[in-house]
């Protein structure tokens, strides 16, 4: 039932999944939120849901632009799942923005294969992978996408290697030039690359649980994505195959995150999403599928009230 609801992409799809994004939203407040509720707490709050939200809809549009599912929601739905199983990504708005420009980042690349614009593309890769890197340094990791993408791609020119460097390095030097002037205004940037790798022991047994759910949900749609892509036009497959490499990138990201406050999780829930969309739109057995997004909300359920 809830597979078949989510198959085709209605605008009733689109009020669920707000609705269900704002009940992720309200859990974070008040269950993990540590800030005074007062009006200006509120409002950045409230940025944190607009950004995220804004994500879900960029995401939306990079599948169905670069047909990386069919007409439905499942991408979007997944996206939510994660959201509502670690609502704490609610909270941290330097991930969040940093993530939007990932993803934003990770669209001129999945692109490429259209052959047109491609000097634009990567130069505005290079400058949203940047932006991303003010927000979150370990960000930068995502640069290597690039390189895997120029592989894929069918023009071989030295000079598209060249570009990305460019638009990174734009950013960076105008970066260091407001901070040179207005020190204060970029003073939250880190300019060291410390880490500290993510294990178990790290959370509490709710985010372990939700992360094991969530892990297991990607891992075996990933069985199922990476039999699909020989079924995919030749001329598509690279797109498909970027996102099996951003989702083992963003998984480094996430994982060497100096800072671990449950939310660095979010990185990995654009290609996840991909993939667990693909894998719902794949199987036959409707029942299956009903079964397994069952199992994802009752882990929600547990998580939020036990």
């Amino acid at each position: 039932m809830i597979t078949s609801f989510f198959n085709k992409s209605k605008p009733n799809n689109y009020i669920i999944i707000f609705l269900l994004a704002l009940i992720g939203f309200v859990i974070a407040i008040t269950k993990y939120n540590t800030l005074p509720l007062n009006l200006y707490n509120g409002l950045k709050l409230t940025l944190n849901f607009g950004l995220t939200y804004l994500s879900i809809f960029v995401i939306n549009f990079i599948v169905k632009r670069n047909d990386l599912t069919k007409d439905n929601t499942y991408a979007v739905l997944a996206y939510v799942i994660g959201l509502l199983l670690f609502p704490q990504t609610f909270l941290n708005v330097k991930i969040i923005v940093s993530n939007l420009f990932i993803i934003l980042a990770l669209r001129r690349l999945l692109s490429l294969s259209s052959q047109k614009n491609t000097i634009k593309k990567l130069l505005d890769f290079g400058v949203l992978i940047a932006i991303a890197t003010l927000f979150n340094k370990w960000a930068l990791t995502g640069f290597v996408l690039v390189f895997i993408a120029l592989v894929y791609n069918p023009e071989k020119r030295f000079n598209y290697w060249l570009l990305p460097f460019v638009g990174f390095l734009s950013i960076s030097i105008l970066s260091y030039v407001v901070y040179l002037y207005m020190p204060n205004l970029l003073s939250y940037i880190d300019v060291v690359f410390y880490y500290k790798w993510l294990t178990f022991k790290t959370y509490n047994w709710k985010f372990n649980f939700a992360l094991v759910v969530f892990l297991i949900l990607t891992l075996i749609s990933l069985l199922y994505y990476l039999q699909g892509i020989k079924n995919k036009k030749r001329i598509k497959q690279p797109a498909f195959y970027l996102v099996v490499f951003s989702w083992v990138v963003f998984c480094f990201i996430t994982l060497i995150q100096p800072t671990k406050t449950s939310s660095e999780v979010l990185f990995l829930f654009m290609p996840s999403s991909i993939i667990i969309a693909n894998s719902l739109q794949g199987n036959s057995i409707k029942i299956v599928n009903d079964i397994i997004l069952g199992i994802c909300f009752i882990s929600v359920i547990i998580i939020t009230f036990i």
